[in-house]
């Protein structure tokens, strides 16, 4: 069991509906580290090429690990409330986010469970 280091004092804010992190705060779970000031992630001390939309996911993750979240749930918190996309949409990135993690054998982290949705977990 691990939990999400933020290097910031402040507490985590909702904005819109769409789960915020303050400008400040650094995420670090075993050589991953999200840092939201700049929109900087990196595995291992080297900088991963992510798509805005893979960020705030791998941002929610990062912010809510050991915790099954529902396709609707991950809609709500990373896309919002008022975007249309249909529930397969994540399936997609989540699959882009696994192959910029698999490198660094990061990519089993973000785990599928079947009719529940995803979780974010170091853990095998």
């Amino acid at each position: 069991m691990f939990a999400a280091q933020h290097t910031s004092s402040f507490t985590p804010a909702r904005s819109a509906g769409v789960y915020k992190l303050p400008v400040a705060s650094t995420l670090a779970i075993e050589g991953l580290r999200l840092t939201e000031s700049n929109l900087r992630v990196t595995a291992r001390g080297i900088p991963l090429l992510l798509r805005p939309i893979e960020f705030r996911l791998l941002q929610f993750f990062m912010s809510h690990p050991e915790h099954v979240h529902s396709r609707t749930v991950i809609l709500q918190q990373v896309w919002g409330k008022k975007v249309l996309v249909g529930e397969r949409t994540i399936d997609v990135h989540i699959r882009r986010l696994r192959v910029v993690l698999q490198p660094f054998g990061m990519d089993g982290w973000v785990k599928t469970h079947p009719t529940r949705g995803y979780s974010f977990s170091t853990a095998n």
